[in-house]
């Protein structure tokens, strides 16, 4: 009978195991799900090489630059519209790239990005052990089901250690989330003030997360009204909007105040049909290009992203099946359940809010983000969130029946996935080591760069000339993307004024194309000739530029 005891103990050592990792699961859920994250991202950095999205050549460290240097608008229009974003979360990126360089800031980057990970992990495994108390067996089960499912987020996944700062907005609404959930739907101000304030300084920092925060404070604070008195309720809530009020007005108001001095709109160029700036045409821009159009094509976008492919939610190539899942698969599932059995569904809401205010809160969120800008890297908290919703049913099934519905997830998500990796390049190694340490191409001089949605953004190129340079965009007004900096233009007067002061080192046109007929023509609206003066400079972003001379023989 050695075989039966040696079985017996095998059996008794995985059951000690098996208990240890659950218990270590139920204790330190957030630092798990923030280790895979670090993994994760440190794998796909160390592969793709260094990140040069569009956003990070565009505007990133143009604008860290400038601030830091007290002259944001000295330049006209460097980086078209996204010249007038709030550049102080850049300067997290920019500040990390010129202490560590390029190569090492991007890991530096994947720890900040994967506490989006720690929190929401944290909270949802923490309403996990509060409402449901599942056996060892179930809760391993479930909890690997949902870490192969959040962590493996595809989006999400390709923006870690990038300059993008839509995973560091992810953190704060999953910091709001471990804060508020625990403590359950009992009326708590200062808990309120203080989820307030964090989900303030992410909305004033970068505005994009705004949906996803009014749909935290419907669904939360209506359901707390349900199931506590209003007046309690009502207490919480002013609490919450007055600090979200005041933390979003300290952290965007400076930016704010100077944006309306410099062009006459607070949130120039967007609502200029109210604000009349004189800088751009009296229009409401809006980047619309992944928002539905009609209520069908919002019912297409989970199948779409199951089928894969660009421009569905982000420019890149991207397939997941994990929305189509949610809204094909669990979501009716749900409502059926709720149908059949109103009262059992009732029961459930109220034996298990927390948990019931997380799908409301993704569905509402959902809509609301599909509603406003469609855009998947203003969502990230709920690219991540989805992957614990879809496990979390499972605690709600036989243990076999679990064991095989997470394999299915599993296997279908990972075996169909693909992220968008198309914002990034390779680099062999850290060529300029950090942005300021290139090298200055010219001290003094009057730069002017080429940019339409379809170039290489180059106001990188601020870090290759020294600090009195100042820089133009040539652009013709395109809504969403550029500005007119035409001589017939509203920007017209800020380059002459340019124009006008001495530049010992010239001043020069950088493009990474062939000079065409439009660029002579703008510069011929100014009385300047392109020359046939040029050379070729490179820089650590992938292509070779040519940069030639302009001579101002007949301008004004």
């Amino acid at each position: 009978m050695l075989w039966r005891r040696q079985i017996e103990d095998d059996r008794a050592r995985w059951t000690l195991l098996a208990s240890f990792a659950y218990t270590f699961l139920c204790r330190r859920a957030g630092l798990i799900w923030y280790a895979g994250a670090v993994v994760i991202g440190v794998a796909v950095c160390a592969y793709m090489g260094i990140d040069a999205n569009y956003d990070r050549l565009n505007y990133h460290i143009a604008s860290a630059r400038s601030l830091l240097q007290g002259r944001v608008f000295d330049d006209v229009a460097i980086s078209g519209i996204q010249t007038y974003f709030n550049p102080t979360i850049n300067l997290l990126s920019y500040g990390l790239a010129r202490g560590l360089g390029f190569f090492w800031s991007r890991y530096a980057l994947v720890a900040i990005h994967a506490l989006a990970w720690a929190f929401l992990g944290a909270a949802v495994w923490r309403v996990v052990v509060l409402e449901f108390k599942p056996k060892v067996s179930q809760g391993l089960v479930v909890a690997a089901a949902a870490a192969v499912l959040s962590l493996c987020a595809p989006v999400s996944v390709s923006i870690l250690g990038t300059t993008l700062s839509d995973l560091t907005m992810a953190a704060f609404i999953g910091a709001a989330l471990l804060i508020r959930l625990p403590t359950g739907f009992e009326a708590r101000p200062w808990l309120g003030a203080l989820t307030g304030l964090i989900l303030g300084i992410g909305v004033g920092l970068k505005p994009t997360i705004l949906p996803v925060c009014l749909a935290y404070g419907i669904v939360f604070y209506a359901m707390l009204a349900m199931l506590t008195r209003p007046a309690k309720a009502a207490a919480e809530f002013v609490a919450f909007g007055a600090a979200a009020a005041a933390a979003t007005l300290l952290t965007a108001g400076p930016w704010v105040l100077e944006v309306m001095k410099e062009t006459g709109n607070p949130v120039f160029p967007f609502a200029n049909d109210i604000f009349h700036s004189p800088f751009a045409p009296p229009v409401a821009m809006a980047d619309n290009r992944f928002r539905p159009a009609s209520l069908g094509e919002l019912l297409t976008v989970p199948g779409r992203l199951a089928i894969g492919g660009y421009a569905i939610s982000v420019e890149a190539w991207v397939r997941d099946i994990r929305f189509a899942l949610f809204w094909y698969v669990l979501a009716p599932a749900l409502a059926v359940f709720a149908v059949w059995r109103p009262g059992q569904a009732v029961t459930f809401c109220r034996s298990a809010p927390r948990t019931t205010f997380l799908y409301a809160f993704f569905i509402a969120a959902y809509l609301a983000w599909e509603a406003t800008t469609g855009i998947h890297r203003y969502a990230l908290a709920l690219d991540i969130l989805i992957g614990f919703l879809l496990a979390l049913p499972l605690l709600f099934l036989p243990y076999r029946w679990a064991c095989i519905g997470a394999a299915v997830m599993v296997v279908v998500h990972i075996g169909t996935l693909r992220p968008g990796f198309g914002h990034r390049h390779y680099v062999a190694s850290d060529q300029s080591t950090a942005p300021g340490a290139g090298k200055i191409i010219a001290q003094k001089a009057l730069i002017f760069i080429r940019h339409s949605l379809n170039d290489t953004p180059l106001s990188y190129l601020v870090d290759y000339f020294g600090t009195d340079s100042r820089f133009v965009l040539r652009s013709d007004f395109e809504p969403g993307i550029a500005l007119d900096t035409g001589a017939g233009g509203p920007f017209a007067q800020k380059v002459r004024t340019l124009l006008a002061r001495p530049w010992p080192d010239g001043v020069w046109f950088v493009t990474d194309g062939a000079m065409d007929i439009g660029a002579r023509n703008y510069f011929g609206g100014y009385g300047l000739t392109l020359t046939s003066d040029c050379r070729t400079i490179t820089t650590w972003a992938p292509r070779q530029l040519v940069m030639c001379r302009i001579s101002q023989t007949g301008a004004p």
